[in-house]
């Protein structure tokens, strides 16, 4: 009788081996016959690759700027991008976008970080310093109160009453230090009649402002004067006309049945809604008077700050510029020179590059900015400092817009469309109008 016989095939696999064992067993006995195969590929665990993460952004700027963050630079791993997170660490702020922009309010060192993720849930993540300072200001503006309206109280006798009234809200540009201060106080006794209440507040740099309105107390079953309001603008530029209006003014037991109006400069006007052009700057108060058919009469304050026009520049002539390495700049044929011009492109090493200015030409970087935003170039502060363009601590990305006043007294705006040894530029040069 022939023997019964199994065959049993049994492969095992394990990292880059394959060992395969085969079983031959009849009714007497059991064979076993081993096979080793090396493997370069198939029982490996695949390896997933994430995302490659860059910020591409400016490394200082002000309070109160426009700052864009961009992920250019950022490469996907094994899987697509789906997700991009941006987080301002410093600000408490997040955003999802591949580009973003943020506004900083207050100075000092602020992180952000950019976290990316892909289809397969594998994320990469980059950080970003940047310095912010605020600009230097000059407060000049004192600060501003609310509109005031004169108050009428009714009693029985005529002793006066206490008369409890809010304070005026005040603001300023730069802050409200002190104030507001009112006399007479709330909560003191009012005499028959009508009272003048004056407010003060002052800001950081002591500038004041003040105002005031009438508090009337009458013995009941008498007349009642009427309330003036001033409706305007509170600021205003020379040579601009600028509506006030009397119609929210209003009186409890009758009519109003004249407004006079001065403006603070010498001159007058009448009538419920009148216009008003100023010639100089400066803070005026416009005045006006109503008064009601019982001939009683009311008067209010209001401020307003006029300002001079600032100096208007047009671009005169642009040009697209390749600046090469080592070589200068001509702004007013718009062309590269070996000799020294108004603008250098400096390379020290093949690391340390910089913006040079020359022959009295000075210079101030705006960062990432719209280049058609700037109007007047008059108002930055320029310095003959060197701009550091070094690929280690490059100030100039692309993107970024720097103004040139040169030796010869002209106003230039350049953009840097492409950074590297070369520098890809568009030059506007710009004229009073």
């Amino acid at each position: 009788m022939q023997p019964k016989t199994r065959q049993i095939l049994i492969i095992a696999c394990a990292s880059a081996a394959m060992v395969i064992v085969i079983v031959v067993a009849t009714d007497q006995c059991t064979y076993l016959t081993f096979f080793n195969l090396e493997l370069t590929k198939g029982c490996e665990q695949k390896q997933e690759n994430p995302p490659t993460v860059n910020i591409s952004a400016q490394i200082k700027g002000f309070v109160g700027e426009t700052i864009t963050f961009d992920s250019t630079g950022t490469f996907k791993g094994d899987a697509d991008i789906v997700r991009y997170l941006w987080k301002f660490e410093t600000e408490g702020i997040s955003k999802e976008e591949s580009s973003v922009t943020y506004v900083f309010k207050t100075p000092g060192t602020k992180i952000v970080t950019l976290t990316v993720t892909d289809e397969n849930e594998m994320k990469g993540d980059a950080t970003h310093s940047i310095e912010i300072t605020t600009r230097d200001i000059v407060d000049k503006q004192p600060p501003k109160f609310s509109q005031t309206r004169d108050l009428n109280f009714m009693v029985p006798n005529d002793s006066g009453a206490i008369i409890n009234y809010d304070l005026p809200t005040v603001t300023d540009d730069v802050g409200v230090v002190r104030g507001p201060d009112c006399k007479p106080e709330s909560g003191k006794k009012f005499p028959i009649g009508m009272t003048t209440v004056t407010c003060e507040a002052f800001d950081s740099a002591d500038n004041k402002g003040i105002t005031s309105f009438k508090v009337t107390v009458m013995q009941e079953h008498t007349t009642i004067h009427p309330t003036a309001i001033i409706s305007g603008p509170s600021s205003g530029t020379v040579d601009e006309t600028m509506t006030f209006s009397a119609s929210s003014s209003f009186d409890p037991d009758g009519s109003i049945v004249s407004y006079q109006w001065s403006f603070g400069d010498g001159t007058s006007s009448s009538g419920s809604t009148v216009t008003h052009t100023y010639s100089s700057e400066g803070v005026k108060t416009v005045k006006l008077t109503i008064v009601d058919n019982d001939n009683l009469e009311s008067t209010v304050l209001h401020t307003i700050t006029i300002e001079s026009l600032p100096p208007q520049y047009t671009v005169t002539d642009s040009c697209d510029l390749i600046i090469k390495g080592t070589w200068s700049v001509d702004f007013e044929t718009c062309s590269l020179s070996s000799t020294n011009q108004d603008l250098f492109w400096q390379q020290s090493t093949a690391t340390e590059r910089y913006l040079v200015p020359r022959n009295g030409a000075q210079i101030v970087n705006l960062g990432v900015v719209d280049i058609d935003s700037i109007n007047d170039p008059t108002q930055y502060s320029y310095s003959s400092n060197n701009v550091d363009g070094s690929t280690t601590s490059n100030t100039i990305p692309s993107g970024t817009v720097l103004l040139i006043h040169t030796g010869e007294g002209n106003y230039v705006k350049m953009r840097i469309d492409d950074y590297g040894y070369n520098l890809s530029v568009t030059i506007q040069m710009m004229a009073l109008v």
